[in-house]
């Protein structure tokens, strides 16, 4: 093959490491690092000729030295929003992980549900992803298995290479931050009425979601300046006997039938600091009625900056939406050179019930 696709299934030998393809989805390439420790590599299709450029030309080795050089940090690859720009992680979850859900027939910005919360949810997990589409990386070497709609590259069980001795410091990082560790509601200002704030939408609030219900929303379409990966849903206050909300009467549920994401550019001056709000949310599992899971996790992103987090529902609540909100904050930088800075809300864990967002502000620092 003459494209991209047609280069990844070839084993890499670096002094030091050594990189193979272990998962090829449509969208992404899912590599094994291999040398003082194994890592992964994630990198998307749009970006794949450029990091094997830099691959075969060294570019990346220190960068990829120094993550090795790294104890693990937890840093695991579970969701196809994580692979939308190419970075560095301890372990892929599943090799399917990486294959986004593709747009379910029949719905988009008019899709709604509705009536209690277990067929609610239930009809959420009915309408489930088409099949998803594969590019085979033509013919090589190695041994290729269709699992759940990724191709899973098995080891050519060459040597492992050698490790070197290499720093301790990379630019890669990540954070967990606990419930316990948030601030507490009220000392957070709503991002309605903070005049300085550049976050477009930043309680959710347009389009409008059918009182009581909630509003799918599919991969590509627009909220406002809210670009949509996979599926979300808008949710009005009232489903399902009430639904957590910090402002206004819509929060967003980062998962529709399985993991999406949202970003937005945001304005700001290269080299900058700011300051990234937001408040975190989620309902409980048992009374979704559909496949969700615990807790729920976001990742963020902020120009080269980030973050994961995560919420326990509390599973006595009654109604089961009645879930507190926690606030977090963390600084980032402007890009530099650039008058706006990506930034990007991904569900991390799998199932219809993600991370509920809302109230959502970047001002300076």
């Amino acid at each position: 093959m003459d494209n991209a696709f047609g280069r990844v299934i070839d084993r890499r030998s670096r002094a030091g490491y050594a990189v193979e393809p272990t998962a090829i989805a449509w969208n992404a390439v899912a590599f094994r690092v291999r040398g003082s420790r194994d890592a992964i590599a994630c990198v998307p299709r749009a970006e794949l000729d450029a990091f094997l450029d830099g691959l075969d030309a060294g570019r990346l080795d220190q960068e990829i030295l120094d993550f090795l050089g790294t104890e693990p940090s937890g840093r695991v690859l579970r969701a196809a929003g994580q692979t939308r720009r190419t970075g560095l992680f301890d372990e892929l979850a599943t090799p399917d992980a990486i294959v986004p859900p593709e747009r379910i027939p029949r719905r988009g910005i008019g899709d709604h549900g509705g009536g209690t919360p277990s067929v609610a949810r239930r009809d959420k997990r009915s309408r489930g992803p088409r099949p998803r589409r594969l590019l085979l990386a033509g013919a090589a070497a190695a041994t290729v298995v269709i699992v759940a709609g990724v191709i899973v590259v098995a080891s050519r069980g060459d040597d492992k290479p050698q490790p070197v001795a290499v720093g301790q410091t990379t630019s890669t990082t990540t954070t967990t931050v606990p419930a316990t560790t948030s601030t507490t509601i009220s000392a957070v200002k709503p991002c309605e009425s903070e005049s300085r704030n550049v976050v477009t939408d930043c309680s959710f609030e347009s389009p409008t979601a059918p009182t009581g219900s909630f509003l799918g929303v599919g991969p590509g379409e627009k909220l406002e300046n809210w670009t949509v990966g996979g599926s979300v849903d808008l949710v009005n206050k009232d489903f399902a006997g009430g639904y957590p909300v910090k402002s206004g009467v819509q929060s967003l549920d980062l998962n529709h039938n399985d993991v999406g994401s949202i970003a937005q550019d945001v304005p700001t001056t290269a080299a900058s600091t700011y300051v990234l709000t937001f408040s975190l949310s989620g309902y409980p599992a048992a009374p979704a009625g559909c496949s969700a899971t615990e807790p729920q996790e976001v990742t963020v992103v902020a120009g080269a900056t980030t973050k994961t987090f995560s919420f326990q529902p509390d599973d006595a609540a009654n109604p089961p939406g009645a879930q507190r909100f926690e606030t977090h904050s963390f600084t980032f930088t402007g890009n530099p050179g650039a008058t706006s800075t990506p930034v990007e809300f991904d569900g991390t864990n799998r199932g219809c019930a993600g991370g509920v967002i809302d109230d959502v502000s970047v001002v300076p620092q």
